[in-house]
């Protein structure tokens, strides 16, 4: 009885500790097709900020840039929480990670429940600092290189209901209406890992994504829980995915309760 009751504070405590620390994690990619404009960069990753009102994560994010040689950031959507009253702690972190590095942004379906006045607003803010919000758009990086970001609907995330049953699918089809046929070294921005195949049919060569939360709870080295969709055991919850010639990266991101699916930046470099 003791052993458990010890066994249950310890637990406890990691559990506290693991929501309000950032870890680091360091990250790989190897591809034989990879630009020589790829080869030299830093690229920190972040996912599913949820900015509310506080700056905590936000100040522990910066720290951890700041600390290292960053030539890139890159956020895969959720930047902000759909329940903000307004943009204030959103437009400081865009400007503090703007003086940092370019950064560039997708959609995540938090920021597909924001109201039309907040979501302009938070586009005008990134205007003003200089971070590029790719909703469905992309940008030219160098010669037959692009950045892009595809945004899934709010019908994949959530029916009519506000419920999980019958969601949409992310089709070949729909990302090619938004971003065109696929075109030279393309890195993508894609907030849900759910829709990987159709990533790969789409023929992006290193897509970078968040949403599960390393699936909230982890079953220690073996596989994340629960899905925002309320789905047991996602497919695709954390670390590296293959599959044909594209290469899938999951963020566990940083905010949200957890359970042995510890909060963290990837630092990425993708290279030959």
């Amino acid at each position: 009885m003791k052993f458990v009751v010890i066994l249950l504070i310890v637990l406890i405590c990691y559990i506290i500790f693991e929501n309000f620390h950032i870890f680091k994690s360091k990250v790989n990619i190897k591809k034989d097709n990879v630009p020589d404009y790829f080869c030299s960069k830093k690229i920190a990753f972040l996912s599913d900020l949820h900015i509310r009102n506080s700056k905590f994560n936000c100040r522990m994010i910066l720290k951890h840039l700041r600390s290292r040689k960053t030539d890139m950031i890159v956020i895969t959507g959720d930047f902000v929480s759909r329940h903000i009253k307004n943009i204030e702690t959103a437009e400081w972190m865009l400007s503090e990670l703007s003086s940092i590095a370019p950064t560039y942004m997708s959609i995540g379906n938090h920021e597909l429940d924001l109201s039309e006045s907040l979501i302009c607003a938070l586009k005008k803010a990134a205007l003003k600092y200089g971070v590029f919000i790719l909703d469905d758009e992309y940008i030219k990086l160098a010669e037959d290189v692009f950045i892009c970001g595809a945004t899934a609907k709010n019908g994949c995330y959530r029916n009519q209901n506000g419920g999980y049953k019958n969601l949409a699918d992310y089709t070949l089809s729909d990302i090619t209406k938004a971003l065109g046929e696929k075109s030279g070294f393309t890195l993508l921005l894609a907030h849900n890992p759910l829709f990987f195949e159709t990533y790969v049919k789409w023929g992006t060569d290193v897509v970078l994504c968040g949403h599960i939360h390393g699936g909230s709870i982890r079953i220690p080295f073996v596989c994340g829980l629960l899905s925002p969709e309320r789905k047991f055991f996602p497919k695709y919850s954390s670390g590296i995915y293959q599959k044909e010639k594209t290469i899938m990266l999951v963020s566990r991101g940083i905010a949200k309760l957890r359970i042995f699916s510890p909060k963290h930046i990837i630092f990425l470099e993708i290279s030959k």
